[in-house]
C-alpha cells in the first residue's frame, strides 16, 4: 500500500529532482527517435486524429518508473493510460505526457516535448510544471509564486538557470501558435464516453483567418507544452498560443509557465455560440479530476493581445466563414 506521505504538496526542489530524473531518461528516448526520424515507426490513430507511437509508450513507461523510483506509489495521470495510476484516492497528483507533439514527430520535425506537472485536485491548481524540448534537451520549469525558468539541460547548475519573462511585442507582425488545425470534440465524462464539440472545422478555419486579419501569423508546433514555453520564453515574435483540443490537464499545465513569466492566461467555456471567460482553476476538482474545467485556453504576453484574440475567437464561434 502506498504511503500517505506521497499524498502531499511538494517543494520546488523536490519537483526539480523528480523532473530531472524523468527528463533525462524520457528525453533520451524521444531524442533518439527524433534523430532516427527516417526510420518507419508503427503508430495507431486515435479518434481525435492524434496518433500514438512506440516511442510515446516507451517514454511514458520509463517516466513512470523514474517518478515511482523517487516517490513510490504516487498518483500519476499519464497520457496513454486509461486511468490514474498509483494512489487512486490521492489529492496531490502528477500528470505526464511522455511525448507531446506526435504529429510533428512522425513528420520528422524536431519539435516534440515531454510534460510533467504536479497539481492539487482540491484547489484545481497546477503547482509545478516542467516542459522538455527533447531535440535540444532544453528544459522549462515553473512553480507557483516562484517564477519560471529555462535550463539548458536537466540537472544544470543553478547558477546557469535563466529566469523567463514574456515580451511586450504587439500582435501585428507576431506569431500565434494554435495546437491543432482540425475540429475537436473533447471527452467530458470518461466513464460514459460523452463528448463535447469545441470548434467545428469552419470555426477553426475562421479563427486562423481572423488572426491573419489582425496582422499576425497562425502557426503550430503541435505541442501545447512547447507553445506555452515559447510564449513564456519571450522571443520577439512569440506573443500568444491557443489550446483548442484539451485532452487532459497536461495539455494546459504549461499555462503556469506563462503566468510565472508575467504573461496573461484566460480560460473559457463554450456554451452554444457563446465564449464565456471563467475564473476557476483549469484543472477540475473532485471526482472529475481527470478532465479540465476549460474548453479553450489562451496564453499571451499582454492583456491587449489577449483582448484581440478573445474577440477573434468569439467571432469565429458566432460567425464561421462559409466555404
Amino acid at each position: 500500500t502506498p504511503s500517505l506521505m506521497t499524498d502531499r504538496p511538494i517543494t520546488r526542489e523536490e519537483f526539480l529532482d523528480i523532473t530531472n530524473k524523468v527528463f533525462e531518461v524520457a528525453g533520451s528516448i524521444v531524442n533518439d527517435g527524433i534523430r532516427k526520424a527516417t526510420r518507419f515507426e508503427q503508430y495507431i490513430t486515435k479518434g481525435d486524429k492524434t496518433v500514438v507511437t512506440v516511442t510515446d509508450k516507451l517514454s511514458q513507461q520509463e517516466s513512470l518508473e523514474a517518478v515511482w523510483g523517487y516517490k513510490p506509489g504516487v498518483a500519476i495521470l499519464a497520457e496513454e493510460a486509461e486511468k490514474t495510476l498509483g494512489q487512486l484516492t490521492a489529492r496531490h497528483r502528477f500528470t505526464l505526457d511522455g511525448l507531446d507533439g506526435t504529429g510533428g514527430y512522425l513528420m520528422g520535425a524536431p519539435t516534440p516535448t515531454i510534460i510533467l506537472d504536479h497539481y492539487d485536485t482540491h484547489t484545481g491548481n497546477v503547482d509545478h510544471v516542467g516542459v522538455l524540448w527533447a531535440a535540444t534537451m532544453e528544459m522549462y520549469t515553473a512553480s507557483r509564486g516562484q517564477g519560471a525558468f529555462r535550463h539548458e539541460y536537466p540537472n544544470q547548475s543553478i547558477s546557469a538557470i535563466v529566469p523567463l519573462k514574456v515580451n511586450k511585442q504587439p500582435l501585428n507582425g507576431a506569431s500565434v501558435m494554435i495546437d491543432v488545425d482540425h475540429a475537436f470534440a473533447r471527452v467530458i465524462n470518461k466513464r460514459s464516453g460523452e463528448k463535447k464539440q469545441i470548434l467545428s472545422d469552419l470555426q477553426r478555419r475562421t479563427l486562423s483567418q481572423n488572426i491573419e486579419s489582425l496582422g499576425a501569423k497562425p502557426c503550430s508546433f503541435y505541442t501545447n507544452g512547447g507553445h506555452y514555453a515559447l510564449v513564456a520564453g519571450g522571443r520577439p515574435t512569440a506573443v500568444a498560443c491557443i489550446t483548442t483540443a484539451i485532452g487532459q490537464p497536461a495539455d494546459i499545465s504549461g499555462t503556469l509557465l506563462v503566468e510565472e513569466a508575467k504573461g496573461c492566461v484566460q480560460s473559457y467555456i463554450i456554451e452554444g455560440n457563446h465564449l464565456d471567460p471563467i475564473t476557476v482553476p483549469n484543472v477540475c476538482m473532485g471526482e472529475n479530476f481527470e478532465n479540465t474545467v476549460a474548453d479553450l485556453v489562451i496564453g499571451t504576453n499582454t492583456i491587449e493581445t489577449l483582448a484581440l484574440l478573445e474577440s477573434a475567437l468569439q467571432d469565429a464561434i458566432r460567425n464561421p466563414l462559409r466555404r
